[in-house]
């Protein structure tokens, strides 16, 4: 599923006008969804948000909530919701292949 990974800066900043990045990230949201482009987020990072736009932020809760709904029922926005395998495919991923407990197999390339 190819798309631009968002952040939990990156909402932060699209939500709150008060944020030093709020235009840029206007900006570029609005260019992504202009192109087409699928965004992409984790319910880790959606909690984190939540966390984030709270406390330091303290946004009203009633925008905190219709900026998440709005997201989480958004068909531009993909949520991936980690588990215990993503996780764990995400951690394989981070090994190098040397390291002990990595599955990951180094490809090999014939050479002419």
């Amino acid at each position: 599923m190819p798309g631009i990974f968002i952040d939990t800066a990156g909402w932060g900043h699209l939500v709150d006008p008060t944020q030093k990045f709020h235009k840029q990230a206007s900006n570029l949201y609005r260019s992504f969804r202009s192109q087409g482009s699928r965004l992409v987020t984790t319910n880790y990072i959606l909690a984190e948000l939540m966390a984030l736009l709270m406390s330091p932020l303290r946004l009203p809760r009633a925008k905190i909530i219709a900026f998440i709904t709005a997201l989480k029922s958004s068909p531009h926005v993909d949520i991936l919701h980690v588990d215990a395998i993503l996780d764990a495919q995400a951690w394989q991923l981070l090994l190098p292949a040397s390291e002990p407990g990595s599955t990951q197999r180094r490809s090999t390339t014939a050479r002419r």
